[in-house]
């Protein structure tokens, strides 16, 4: 079972955005002849490329889905059962035989533990940092996962708690996720964590003023890395990446904060940012603003290693 972040739940093969780049693990992946997906829009591109080689090979593909509309980005020989997901499911477990194939997946089981083992330690609080923050947030509070690049660094590095989790995919527009995220915390009237990246952040400025007077603790948790870090990982024309992709910005947020009232942050460390999201929540008042301040291509290159070490280390099976 593999779950994608905004499930708001985990399984044991957690990190295939990273491990499928592992020809072994991958083709050890590839044994499957059936794949069902429940909801849609998944985030992972590496695992859409994975399904479409699949399907392509012969797999039989359902999707589950509330509603009945076009979820087939890459035209694939889909059957779509329009169901009450959890009904559907729930009913598929009490009916499904013992297989002689039960269990075929667990040597695949380590492949988190192997990725997570590669992850280099460093002084310094960087993305990845932030990203694996979300394992240790209460199950009190919702979180709500911005685009961009935090959502896909969730993806690859992180298992999620099992809490409540929103996040505005869709066309995948950086525009109003904070908007969308204080609409979020004022229907549930819950403490509410939002990961959000700077140029997301800059794009709904304004829609800070709608968490000046939440009436639950909540944290914003913004990452500085002076533009749009993602076009590191994107093919976009060196020539003109910066200028018109990237777009540096040199702000920080810190008046910001103060303009709409907001407790403002910086943490140096890991575990200065964990203790400070950790201590809002359970004891302080209105929105905390964390600020992560990082090199602009810090990120990008950090992701090509572990994906370059994992492509080439991991022995599956051997």
């Amino acid at each position: 079972m593999l779950c994608d972040p905004q499930s708001g739940v985990s399984e044991r093969w957690q990190c295939y955005d990273i491990w499928l780049q592992n020809k072994v693990a991958s083709d050890a992946l590839a044994q499957v002849d059936f794949i069902l997906q429940v909801g849609s829009r998944l985030v992972s591109k590496r695992l859409l490329s994975w399904i479409d080689h699949q399907v392509e090979a012969g797999c039989e593909y359902v999707l589950l889905a509330p509603v009945l509309d076009r979820l087939n980005p890459s035209h694939l020989r889909q059957k779509q059962l329009c169901v009450n997901v959890k009904d559907w499911l729930s009913a598929a477990l009490k009916t499904l035989p013992q297989s002689q194939y039960s269990g075929w997946a667990e040597a695949l089981i380590d492949a988190p533990n192997v990725v997570r083992s590669k992850l280099l330690s460093t002084p310094h609080l960087t993305e990845f940092d932030v990203a694996r923050s979300i394992e240790t947030l209460p199950d009190s509070v919702d979180v709500f996962i911005g685009n961009s690049l935090i959502v896909r660094l969730v993806d690859m590095l992180t298992s999620m708690p099992a809490i409540e989790t929103y996040s505005n995919r869709g066309a995948s527009g950086i525009d109003g996720l904070v908007a969308t995220a204080a609409g979020v915390q004022k229907g549930s009237e819950r403490s509410l964590v939002l990961y959000i990246g700077d140029t997301s952040l800059l794009y709904d400025l304004n829609s800070l003023a709608l968490f000046s007077h939440s009436n639950k603790p909540c944290v914003i948790i913004v990452t500085n890395n002076d533009g749009g870090a993602i076009f590191d990982m994107l093919p976009a024309p060196s020539e003109q990446k910066s200028q018109y992709y990237q777009m540096p910005h040199g702000y920080q947020f810190h008046h910001a904060a103060a303009q709409f009232g907001l407790h403002y942050h910086a943490p140096q460390d890991k575990s200065e940012l964990e203790s400070a999201v950790a201590n809002h929540l359970s004891q302080g008042e209105g929105t905390l603003l964390l600020e992560v301040t990082t090199q602009p291509h810090e990120v990008g290159e950090m992701i090509r290693q572990l994906g370059q070490s994992v492509a080439n280390d991991y022995n599956y099976g051997q």
